[in-house]
């Protein structure tokens, strides 16, 4: 019964932080796409974005699993493509919403008059570096 209780509190935590933090990134994601403020960050941190997205999407389906007291059952065929295909397709989109996109939102930003402010560098392993660009004043 304590492993549940524990179990149920560690995955509560998640889902109020991972959606929080998947709303950070999309928010900054969206102010680069449309240019809604004067200063914008552009980082590879957009890459996140899917896997944190699946991550909450699971977690959500654990807990409704732990709260409901039974496991989710799934036709076998579903688990072979779970297993085989949402990582791929989660380390394809990361590498392109990461690595690929951050040019062309950079182009984007440049094309609209942003310039180049500076270069936050990570200060530890698990951060990523990420660019400030401003819309300068006229």
């Amino acid at each position: 019964m304590t492993n549940k209780i524990i179990s149920i509190l560690g995955v509560l935590l998640w889902l109020t932080l991972m959606p929080f933090i998947l709303f950070l990134l999309v928010r900054d994601l969206y102010s680069v796409l449309f240019l809604t403020s004067d200063e914008l960050y552009v980082g590879y941190s957009f890459g996140l974005i899917p896997f944190l997205f699946v991550c909450v999407l699971f977690s959500f389906v654990g807990v409704l699993s732990l709260l409901t007291n039974r496991e989710q059952q799934l036709k076998s065929f579903l688990v072979r493509r779970f297993n085989k295909n949402v990582p791929l397709i989660l380390i394809a989109l990361t590498i392109f919403i990461g690595l690929i996109s951050k040019p062309f939102l950079v182009e984007h930003l440049l094309h609209n008059g942003y310039e180049l402010e500076e270069t936050v560098e990570a200060s530890r392993p698990w951060y990523f570096d990420k660019d400030i660009y401003v819309k300068p004043r006229i």
